[in-house]
């Protein structure tokens, strides 16, 4: 990831903190400044070591979201991630970009990945 891609990667991270915080979420965690990381989600078999980009609590349910800002194709990760919402009776939501709607949707159903895409313009 580039640094402009990182750059907008945080706004969007903060943003959607933002807007979980004013809609009633509660212990929202991120690895970006001024919240509290995330736990780590590890898959051993794949050797996989995740820090999701937000965690957060509504109703006592779990729900992780991911920013992918770009078309790299990552099944370990989002099944791991997948796998760890369905374990804490939670839900997975990836963030995208809405040109990259056709490449995820391919991807997650491919793999058979439960997991909500959420499309942005950008």
């Amino acid at each position: 990831m580039d640094n402009e891609q990182l750059k907008s990667k945080k706004k969007i991270i903060q943003v959607i903190a933002n807007e979980l915080k004013d809609a009633g979420f509660y212990s929202i965690k991120s690895w970006i400044g001024g919240y509290e990381s995330p736990e780590k989600i590890i898959n051993k078999k794949e050797k996989l070591t995740i820090i999701t980009d937000i965690t957060a609590k509504y109703e006592k349910t779990l729900f992780l979201f991911e920013v992918e800002l770009s078309k790299e194709s990552q099944p370990a990760k989002w099944q791991t991630l997948s796998d760890h919402a369905k374990k804490c009776f939670g839900k997975l939501f990836i963030i995208i970009p809405e040109r990259l709607s056709h490449f995820f949707n391919k991807g997650l159903n491919k793999n058979n990945i439960e997991a909500e895409i959420v499309e942005i313009s950008q």
